[in-house]
């Protein structure tokens, strides 16, 4: 038989010569099927690592004369809706089977992400008389909280421009910090402000009083110091 059409007469004949022949007989022949096929249809975040914050999916398109089956986590179900899916790992199978019996299957397994942990900030070091007045004269940041994965990033200007270090100046900072896990998804923290303080003015010292003949001899009977200018 060939793939396709086939129209074949069947002819018998017996030990005296006689012979019948049967009526044509018309067939199909049909061994193949379109392959199946599914993925997702954005793989957000890193792409091809199957963690996403979009559910959607691709499906191949079955064989005209193919009836689909679908199964989501082992459950077969009448159509996949992406909108449905939780916040995990999933798998969808797809199996076609077309009239001739001929099958074919295809699954993905991803892994949904639909949120990330803001980031928490502080001071890696508010130093000082005060460990919590947000004076310090060490510029870093300490950032946790965050995903495993997740990168940071940095904004000065309100969130119009983000980078990926900050570098405090001297004097007041506000910074606001952003933490992008790997599905893509993005957390803001509230803006963190913090004084840069890493300079101060070197104290003027004098004699309280420069008793006796001189004033500016140094010779005095008054032990107390004056300073200024810190």
């Amino acid at each position: 038989a060939v793939e396709g059409g086939n129209n074949v007469i069947v002819r018998a004949t017996d030990v005296a010569g006689n012979t019948h022949d049967a009526a044509a007989f018309a067939f199909t022949l049909d061994t193949t099927i379109a392959t199946a096929g599914v993925a997702l249809t954005t793989d957000t975040g890193v792409a091809g690592d199957g963690v996403t914050s979009q559910a959607a999916l691709t499906f191949s398109a079955p064989d005209a004369d193919a009836t689909r089956v679908i199964t989501v986590d082992g459950k077969q179900v009448a159509s996949y809706d992406a909108a449905s899916m939780t916040d995990g790992a999933h798998t969808v199978s797809i199996t076609d089977t077309d009239v001739a019996g001929n099958t074919s299957t295809a699954s993905t397994t991803f892994t949904l992400d639909t949120a990330t942990a803001a980031p928490v900030v502080a001071l890696s070091s508010d130093s000082g008389s005060s460990g919590s007045d947000g004076i310090t004269n060490v510029g870093t940041l300490a950032i946790s909280g965050t995903e495993a994965g997740a990168t940071i990033s940095y904004s000065t200007d309100g969130g119009t421009t983000w980078t990926n270090s900050f570098s405090a100046v001297e004097g007041d900072n506000s910074v606001i910090v952003r933490a992008t896990d790997v599905a893509g998804n993005t957390h803001n923290a509230a803006a963190f402000t913090f004084t840069l303080d890493t300079a101060t003015a070197a104290p003027v010292v004098a004699l309280a009083h420069d008793s006796g003949a001189s004033g500016s001899d140094g010779i005095t009977n008054v032990g107390t110091l004056a300073v200024s200018g810190a």
